[in-house]
């Protein structure tokens, strides 16, 4: 299947066709690492979420 039939479909059928995918691919066992800036990002987050919580205990006591 190639963009042009895809055009062709309808919307549902499209999301539909979406849904079929992200099916596959939550099944799927091949293992693909993610990339490496996925753990920085991940790990900035961490941090900021514990800054967040030491202020929000602040104003809870």
């Amino acid at each position: 299947m190639n963009a042009v039939e895809i055009r062709k479909m309808s919307t549902v059928e499209r999301l539909q066709m979406m849904e079929v995918i992200w099916d596959s691919l939550l099944y799927d066992k091949t293992g693909i690492d993610s990339p490496e800036w996925h753990g920085t990002i991940l790990e900035e987050r961490k941090k900021k979420s514990k800054q967040v919580k030491r202020i929000l205990s602040r104003y809870a006591s």
